[in-house]
């Protein structure tokens, strides 16, 4: 009903009433640049209203319940805000707006002049705009930001006018509202969770199976809170994964109810991580935004490790990797593990004559917006029931050519595509690390081949992850993820576009669209991924993405497989549009696919 009146007094060209965080899902039909297979939820589309009322009352450490709205900022411009996000420190206080990033909106935005406004006119702030001010390319977010009193940090909603001009012309009233108690602390690191996925008959794709391990091993290495996003349809083994974690106030859940975030998509973990940012705003030091469950951070390293002590080549062809250390060869929890890793190379503060720890840490605290790097992909483990992802050890012998992942300092950042940040605070930027001292292992494929090489660093940890997921769950991992197992849902009862037929398709359409985003940025990725130091540099930024004559020749043998990828991920879209006319059996007249109908 607030909706309703809400488009009614819109239409009207009134004062738009109160909108509790949101209205409507989009339906504007805009391509998705992305699609990301870690967002098939194990959801079936339950009553929007009646589910997301019975997940608030059910849910554990509820933060917030979220919605988005659209709002007609004049008589022409009218757009979806996609989250108000409330976010306070000890010293200050300001509420973000997040919407969907495009130049005429940016350029749109920025010619109008907006603030906030409490309700009874007692606080009035203008709005600062983030994420077109920047070169960087491929920017999916902006954010309007305003400060707002920081005396109101214990309040749990937040009523915020927005208004035009001068004349104080009233463009919308909106509600943001989250429970401040539940993250009262402060964290060195912390993550965002987005929701798991499952491939039916396919346990080395489940994300049921992977969110336990991916925790535990994380909480292991120094990640202090999770928040997890979840959706008020997901399957009720989420909640059993979670409990313990929540009951150790580890995890805070946000409850996701828009009808469009129950399918998969890549822009959707985008405004997810966008979120999570603003609400780790004041309480995480380091972030990581968009490590999905089936990658894990190595630390520590060397570079002679892929050729020196304890490697060799197996009568197959496959080089083994040293562990460097053995168990102990990720350095020990982040950030601590960085700043050893980085002082032992010689790192030091920008423009420092001598190096050493004090100047280390002076650059990682006030330097580098984020730490950026490259990813190996490994095959899954033998049987996911039985082993860790973690306990593969047969990966590809050089960095995927891949866009790369990050983590992140909140204080620092303003809005973040997945790959990298595309908004930051002036006079920083991203340290890219070489893989010799910090690296993504991907667990992500069944291919094995032999060019791939035997690296044990992580599962040399397998020992200490059993023990501790034991501790936890009070059983060993194969009877735990058995017991999952035993309670999944049948294929027929999954939520996805066209189940049965595309499911098992979405995890190399995630890996195609990647590939294909890489191509584009071939030549940054050719960059980054042959670093030998750490070296400080912004993100692709437009017009520098062209493959030049001699880098296209590095790209050129994917290509051809690139356009096949693309096509299938397309083709899972408009899975239903597909089948239909591929199953014609007489002439028929009749549009191609409309906004609404994929």
């Amino acid at each position: 009903s607030e909706v309703a009146a809400a488009a009614a007094g819109q239409q009207q060209h009134v004062a738009a009433p109160l909108v509790s965080g949101g209205g409507v899902c989009d339906s504007s039909g805009q391509e998705r640049k992305y699609v990301d297979s870690s967002l098939l939820q194990l959801a079936r589309q339950a009553p929007r209203q009646t589910g997301s009322k019975a997940a608030e009352a059910r849910l554990p450490r509820l933060l917030a319940t979220l919605q988005s709205s659209r709002v007609n900022l004049s008589d022409s411009l009218n757009v979806e805000i996609k989250r108000v996000v409330p976010s306070f420190g000890r010293n200050e206080g300001f509420v973000a707006f997040l919407l969907e990033y495009n130049v005429e909106l940016w350029n749109a935005s920025v010619a109008l002049s907006l603030s906030c406004a409490s309700v009874d006119g007692s606080h009035r702030s203008q709005v600062k705009m983030y994420g077109g001010e920047t070169g960087a390319d491929y920017k999916t977010y902006m954010v309007w930001k305003c400060d707002w009193p920081v005396e109101e940090r214990h309040k749990e909603c937040h009523t915020v006018h927005l208004e035009e001009g001068s004349s104080r012309t009233l463009r919308a009233s909106m509600r943001s509202c989250q429970s401040p108690k539940l993250l009262d602390e402060s964290y060195n690191m912390a993550a965002c969770v987005s929701p798991v996925w499952e491939t039916p008959g396919q346990p080395a794709n489940s994300g049921i199976l992977k969110l336990p391990q991916w925790l535990e091993w994380n909480f292991m290495h120094g990640v202090e809170h999770f928040l997890g996003y979840t959706l008020s349809s997901a399957d009720k083994r989420v909640q059993q994964i979670l409990k313990l974690f929540v009951d150790r106030r580890l995890v805070t859940q946000v409850l996701l109810t828009d009808a469009n975030v129950q399918r998969p998509g890549y822009e959707t973990q985008g405004w997810m991580g966008n979120d999570c940012l603003y609400r780790m705003k004041h309480r995480a030091r380091w972030l990581m935004p968009f490590i999905d469950r089936d990658e894990y951070l190595r630390f520590n390293v060397s570079s002679a490790a892929a050729v020196g002590a304890g490697g060799g080549t197996s009568s197959n062809g496959v080089t083994h990797v040293g562990t460097n250390g053995g168990g102990g060869s990720h350095g020990g929890s982040f950030p601590h593990a960085a700043a050893s890793v980085l002082a032992a190379q010689g790192l030091c503060e920008a423009g420092a004559k001598t190096c050493g720890a004090a100047g280390l840490e002076a650059m990682l605290s006030q330097t580098p917006h984020s730490l950026s790097f490259g990813r190996f992909t490994f095959a899954y483990p033998g049987d996911s029931v039985r082993a860790f992802d973690i306990e593969s050890n047969l990966r590809e012998k050089h960095l995927a050519h891949l866009c790369p992942k990050y983590i992140v300092q909140p204080s620092l950042v303003h809005v973040l595509f997945i790959h990298w940040p595309t908004s930051w605070v002036q006079g920083t930027q991203s340290l890219w690390v070489p893989h010799a001292m910090l690296a993504g292992y991907h667990y992500r494929t069944a291919a094995i081949n032999s060019k791939s090489v035997i690296d044990d660093t992580l599962r040399a940890e397998a020992g200490q992850l059993g023990a501790a997921f034991e501790r936890r769950f009070g059983r060993a991992w194969p009877a735990f993820a058995k017991a999952l197992q035993a309670q999944g849902r049948a294929p027929a009862e999954l939520f996805a576009l066209d189940a049965s037929a595309a499911t098992s398709d979405w995890e190399a359409a995630k890996l195609d669209s990647e590939r294909a985003l890489s191509i584009r940025f071939a030549a940054f990725v050719q960059r980054v991924n042959g670093l030998t130091v750490p070296t400080l540099m912004d993100p692709p930024m437009i017009g520098s993405a062209a493959i030049s004559a001699v880098e296209a020749s590095v790209a050129a043998s994917t290509w051809e497989a690139a356009k096949e990828d693309s096509e299938r991920a397309l083709s899972i879209r408009f899975g239903a549009f597909v089948r239909r006319v591929n199953g014609l059996t007489a002439p028929t007249r009749m549009d191609p696919p409309t906004g609404g109908s994929d």
